[in-house]
């Protein structure tokens, strides 16, 4: 998905805008549809002088608007040299977006501004989260049904694809399943 050349624009009805960023941080932060969906703006920030971008997420499974876990990542553009693989990159492009978006002409943003709002700076369904990762899945080539027809992507795949690219980057099993 990084390697799509794709605008900020929503993939989707309704759909959340900017969804290059919501894979690659949704992937790196081991997110489920539902959990990127409700994240505000407001639950990320950037520490410009160490690159690292920190972003508060829910603790529990049952209550997904709950914030109770922080994780941290670094610039990863050494491991790839590509900054659009890149966590902190990604978030501080987005971020720079919703503020050009939504900003007002200031240098924050809505504190119920979501992280990856609709065009209309609402909070994106689960329907609509979903409809979009299968669509990136699509614009990337692969096969989105098995054989039976049933859907292979769905609201847990930017969690259990980002499993496997950080596995696929060497880090630790234990670590992943910290995460």
């Amino acid at each position: 998905v990084a390697q799509l050349n794709l605008s900020t624009d929503a993939l989707t009805s309704s759909g959340p805008m900017n969804p290059g960023k919501f894979c690659v941080l949704g992937c790196f932060f081991l997110t489920r549809e539902i959990e990127i969906s409700l994240a505000r703006a407001a639950h990320v920030t950037l520490n410009q002088s160490s690159k690292e971008v920190v972003w508060n997420l829910p603790a529990s499974k049952t209550d997904p608007n709950a914030i109770g876990v922080t994780r941290i990542w670094g610039c990863t553009c050494c491991a790839h040299s590509d900054s659009n693989r890149c966590p902190f990159h990604a978030a501080s492009s987005h971020l720079a977006f919703l503020k050009k978006t939504f900003g007002e002409g200031k240098d924050t943003l809505p504190c119920t501004l979501p992280l990856f709002p609709d065009e209309r700076g609402n909070t994106v369904s689960k329907k609509a989260a979903v409809q979009t990762i299968i669509q990136l899945a699509t614009l990337t080539g692969v096969c989105t049904v098995d054989a039976t027809g049933s859907q292979l992507f769905g609201g847990h795949s930017p969690r259990t694809g980002g499993a496997h690219l950080l596995a696929a980057h060497g880090l630790d099993q234990a670590m992943i399943q910290a995460m």
